[in-house]
């Protein structure tokens, strides 16, 4: 091999050798990204409790570098494919965008956000963090109640940054990164409406019976039961009108004289967050909370007799009529006794 070959090949090695590697992007845009939300009910929509719609606005940069410095920018310009609107198949949901969770820092139509000024970047708890991705907060005030379905936009966030690689006593020494053309995130958001009902459960069990009394009764012809039913409000939104129709089986009829415990005859049980419902069950009472039918629920005017077992086995349904709204997240039941005949 000549001098002059092996001059060429010590030179590729002494490159190859000592080239510094590509510096690692300092931010990077997400192409697109979906924010799905609901369901929630029409009055919860409509009441403006739906809470905030909350996620990535499509960049991420190395936090470590997000010092607020006078020449590092951080640049969102924001754009909704329908005016800030979710878009359903006759009617449109307003909502709002910002960059903080208490919406002072507004995204606007067309209108380009700095991140780096006025400490948004400080305030949204982003420098020194372990992840500094740029936040989105969409809100929905209250409204008009919408119909049911899904609502939808597309928000278009173009970005450019200008990012200094090294910093020194808050002065740029490592040069600054800046996107070779500005980057888009493509966002689609969905709300889904959908009807939020009060969810109802019921339990039954034997508390007497006339052999073995209260120690571990059974089930059969003379014995005494209660049943209890169990409301709860899943919604948002406090729930109104509640009106509960219990029809009573075959085999049993209602036992206003007990269940054969020391229990309430009807009894009420508010529940944890309270309820906010009042109840009010008085024996023989016709503007009472409690209600007897003897024709399937045609009329409630009828008023059985305690301990009568012909009267209360004419009993076809029970109306229980609880007052005021129902708490969201909250719930109550009622209980009654019953006879197996």
């Amino acid at each position: 091999m000549s001098r002059f070959r092996w001059i060429g090949l010590f030179a590729a090695m002494a490159a190859a050798c000592c080239a510094t590697p590509a510096a690692a992007a300092l931010c990077n845009a997400s192409a697109a990204a979906t924010r799905n939300a609901g369901p929630y009910s029409p009055a919860a929509v409509q009441a403006g409790k739906v809470p905030a719609i909350v996620g990535s606005a499509g960049l991420t940069c190395d936090a470590s570098l997000l010092v607020i410095l006078g020449s590092n920018s951080v640049r969102a310009t924001f754009s909704s494919l329908n005016g800030l609107k979710l878009k359903g198949a006759s009617t449109d949901i307003a909502y709002t965008a910002a960059a903080d969770p208490g919406g002072t820092v507004a995204l606007t139509q067309d209108k380009t956000t700095e991140y780096m000024q006025n400490n948004v970047i400080n305030a949204l708890g982003l420098l020194g963090a372990n992840n500094g991705t740029m936040p989105l907060y969409l809100t929905i005030p209250s409204g008009a109640q919408p119909p049911v379905g899904q609502y939808k936009d597309v928000i278009t966030i173009t970005w450019d940054w200008r990012i200094c690689r090294g910093i020194s006593a808050l002065i740029c020494i490592g040069g600054y990164e800046t996107p070779p053309v500005p980057v888009k995130s493509v966002i689609t958001v969905t709300l889904d409406v959908q009807a939020v009902t009060m969810t109802m459960a019921l339990t039954s069990v034997t508390t007497w019976d006339p052999v073995k009394g209260t120690a571990a009764p059974l089930d059969f012809p003379g014995a005494k039961g209660r049943t209890t039913l169990r409301v709860d409000n899943p919604d948002l939104v406090p729930l109104e009108g509640v009106v509960l129709i219990y029809k009573v089986p075959n085999r049993t009829s209602v036992a206003l004289d007990g269940d054969g415990t020391n229990a309430p005859v009807i009894g009420f049980a508010d529940g944890q967050p309270s309820s906010g419902i009042a109840f009010n069950y008085t024996p023989g009472s016709t503007t009472d909370d409690v209600d007897f039918s003897t024709d399937n629920g045609a009329t409630w005017a009828y008023a059985p007799v305690a301990g009568n077992r012909t009267s209360e086995a004419n009993v076809t349904h029970l109306r229980f009529r609880p007052r005021g709204a129902l708490n969201p997240s909250s719930g109550f039941s009622v209980s009654f006794p019953y006879l197996v005949r």
